[in-house]
């Protein structure tokens, strides 16, 4: 992909410089409630006008702006900050997202920048047509290693809301939320001892870019309801509409188990 390169240094920048705003930085509030800063703004600016530029023929959807509608390879999606009530309560689950759908609408790169978490710089980078990278070199997933003294069972990521969606009483392993329903998606990709996520109502920018990375693993989103996987239309993306259905990302195995554990109450 031409220009890709470019591209991801720009994400990677603004990520670091939203960083260093991170303390001074102001909350106030959409019409829906939802946290919003000037910091979600101006990299929301920086970016699209980026891609407006260098890719005029493609589509453009951003949670801070209106829909660009175009017909060229890819389809873009941005959320300058997933996790900005994180960012700005000054914690560390949070990442500029960027994420790249082809013509067809299948999600095929990525760029997802978190200089918070792990100490330090994560960035993960999927070019259309190449591989994973995390920080500039070939990303290897790793296995996970069981207690055989103390068996328990991977540990679930989940958003701030899921108990609404679902009844997880059942399960005996351990739940947790980062903050950011990008590093959620990413699951098993950030550790080994994450084997998946609970995703419930969300937009496009809250997956697009983690879901294109976690594919390329061998991981996918799974309807809750039905277990097939997640599949993108024009009403989720030109029309920004919520994706209502909640979801689990992981092994189509670890889905399956979830969902036999796990009562979805929506």
């Amino acid at each position: 992909m031409e220009g890709f390169k470019e591209l991801k240094e720009l994400v990677v920048e603004l990520s670091h410089w939203a960083y260093g705003k991170q303390k001074s930085v102001r909350r106030s509030f959409k019409s829906d409630g939802s946290v919003i800063t000037e910091v979600d703004l101006y990299i929301n600016e920086k970016i699209t006008s980026y891609l407006k530029e260098h890719y005029p023929d493609c589509q453009i959807v951003s949670e801070e702006a209106a829909s660009i509608a175009g017909e060229g390879t890819y389809v873009f999606v941005l959320d300058p900050i997933d996790g900005t009530d994180s960012f700005s309560m000054g914690m560390s689950g949070w990442c500029v997202a960027l994420g790249i759908l082809d013509y067809e609408l299948n999600p095929v790169g990525a760029i997802v920048s978190a200089p918070a978490i792990f100490n330090g710089d994560t960035v993960y980078s999927l070019e259309p047509g190449g591989v994973l990278m995390l920080n500039d070199e070939p990303f290897v997933l790793q296995e996970r290693i069981e207690d055989e003294i103390f068996p328990e069972e991977p540990q679930v990521l989940a958003a701030s809301r899921c108990h609404r969606a679902f009844d997880c009483s059942a399960y005996t392993g351990k739940i947790r939320n980062l903050g950011s329903t990008i590093l959620h998606v990413l699951g098993s990709v950030l550790h080994p001892d994450f084997g998946g996520a609970i995703i419930g109502h969300c937009f496009v920018w809250d997956i697009a870019a983690a879901h294109a990375i976690i594919k390329t693993q061998g991981l996918d989103l799974y309807s809750a309801h039905t277990e097939k996987p997640f599949v993108y239309n024009q009403d989720i993306l030109q029309k920004k509409q919520i994706i209502k259905h909640p979801f689990y990302s992981g092994t189509p195995e670890f889905v399956h188990k979830l969902n036999l554990i796990l009562t979805c109450k929506i």
